[in-house]
């Protein structure tokens, strides 16, 4: 007689008996019986290959999809593959899902949009708002994972949209829909009826609230593309990211504006993060360009700071990681010998842009000493450079592309750390800085220029 074994279905601890609590994760009433299995029969396999008789040019591809969605997956949609589209509870996930099932049937392909979370009547009233009605678009709505590996075996699509894995449920485990065990088993058998239908598959998935993909690690490795949809909910802004991609480059991102009829490609990609027009000669704002994949982009940093009316000052940033803007405070306060663990710091990104490239630094510091001196920096002024710890200002990879944006652009100005290779052609005035001092002389020789240098405080 086969013994029972017991599994915490969060993060699938053994146990030989039931308890109420897992020791492991400390969840409550997770951990279910199921039955230990015998051994099974190795399945059929096809024999090893040389790599060299293997045909590379065998993959089905479909290329033709949304605009910024072609240039996130390089390559478009590898038939036999899984995609996971992850975000945000309305960020425009089943919106994307509904565009592209549309797209697909127009070029004389078939889709099977599986739902586990709405009716056929609200698929096809959104489908209807989307302008996305087709004959070859076939919705179906289940939550048994079973019903649906059935339904891609008699329909054979040439796409399969499930929204979405954390709420389907293979009734032969134990277990709540969204559960560790549920999520990879289900997401393993989609993945499994894939590759051998020659189809390709794509799983909404949800996110858990520390904003990752929400199911185990484990399903992110059984998937070949990894997507993400970034943005406000209440702006337009949508970015779509790509974490991992095997059959092409993860460094491109979709810019997409959130219109009434769907998902539209921004028409100005490189103006998309500034939301309103520049404001000549303000304090605490900075233009900075950064770059994601082969575009340049320009994002405006604002930053505040005020007098702490408490013991201790505050920290307060969007858009920025915390550890690394307090790491350019301590390095202000070092190499320009100001005080600011008295004032109340505030920095934040317009327009919903998460930031991360080093490339900013430079620029985030200017916009904090201008916001102390209350000094008005110029908005025909562009900022590039990495700082570093000891307060130099360390050279960024391809440069002259910022520098090129931003003389497209209208730009006057660029301070920027000093490059060998920098190009030269361009109307552009580039200021070239080792250290933070030099940056802030430039700054303040073009704020004189414009005439708006304040008196510092």
């Amino acid at each position: 007689m086969k013994s029972p074994v017991f599994v915490c279905q969060s993060c699938q601890e053994p146990y030989t008996r039931w308890q109420g609590q897992c020791n492991q994760c400390l969840e409550w009433n997770s951990i279910y019986e199921t039955v230990a299995k015998g051994p099974v029969a190795l399945d059929a396999s096809p024999p090893p290959t040389p790599i060299t008789d293997i045909d590379i040019n065998s993959p089905v591809l479909y290329t033709k999809t949304l605009p910024e969605l072609d240039r996130v997956l390089g390559n478009g949609l590898v038939m036999g593959a899984t995609t996971l589209l992850g975000g945000e509870p309305g960020i425009g996930k089943s919106t994307l899902a509904m565009q592209l099932a549309k797209i697909v049937t127009d070029s004389q392909l078939s889709v099977l949009y599986v739902s586990a979370e709405e009716s056929t009547t609200q698929l096809a009233l959104r489908a209807n708002r989307l302008n996305c009605l087709s004959k070859a678009l076939t919705v179906y709505t289940t939550q048994s994972m079973s019903n649906i590996v059935d339904q891609i075996q008699k329909q054979r699509p040439s796409i399969v949209i499930l929204d979405s894995i954390q709420v389907v449920k293979d009734t032969g485990l134990p277990g709540v829909p969204g559960s560790v065990s549920q999520v990879h088993h289900c997401a393993n058998r989609l993945v499994s009826v894939t590759k051998t239908m020659g189809c390709h598959s794509i799983i909404v998935g949800h996110i858990t609230k520390e904003g990752g993909l929400a199911g185990p690690k484990v399903l992110e490795h059984l998937v070949d593309i990894i997507l993400f949809f970034e943005g406000d909910r209440y702006q337009s802004q949508r970015i779509l990211r790509c974490f991992k991609n095997r059959y092409g480059s993860t460094e491109e991102i979709g810019l997409f504006t959130m219109e009434k009829n769907g998902l539209v490609a921004n028409r100005h990609p490189e103006k998309s993060f500034l939301d309103r027009p520049l404001k000549p000669n303000q304090s605490g704002s900075m233009i900075v360009p950064i770059q994601e994949g082969s575009r340049v982009f320009l994002i405006e940093i604002q930053a505040l700071v005020v007098s702490s009316g408490y013991g201790m000052a505050k920290r307060t940033f969007v858009g920025v990681d915390q550890n690394r803007i307090n790491i350019l405070i301590a390095t202000l306060e070092k190499n320009l010998s100001i005080k600011l663990s008295n004032k109340d710091i505030f920095v934040t990104v317009i327009g919903g842009y998460k930031l991360s490239q080093p490339a900013a630094d430079l620029g985030i510091l200017l916009s904090i000493l201008s916001a102390f001196y209350t000094l008005p920096l110029s908005h025909l002024l562009g900022v590039v450079g990495e700082v570093d710890l000891t307060g130099h200002i360390r050279p960024v990879k391809q440069l002259n592309k910022y520098i090129q944006e931003l003389s497209g652009l209208g730009f006057q100005y660029c301070i920027a750390p000093h490059q060998p290779n920098s190009t030269k052609n361009t109307t552009l005035t580039i200021l070239e800085a080792t250290t933070i001092q030099d940056a802030v002389q430039h700054l303040l020789k073009v704020s004189k220029k414009n005439g708006k240098v304040a008196e510092s405080g």
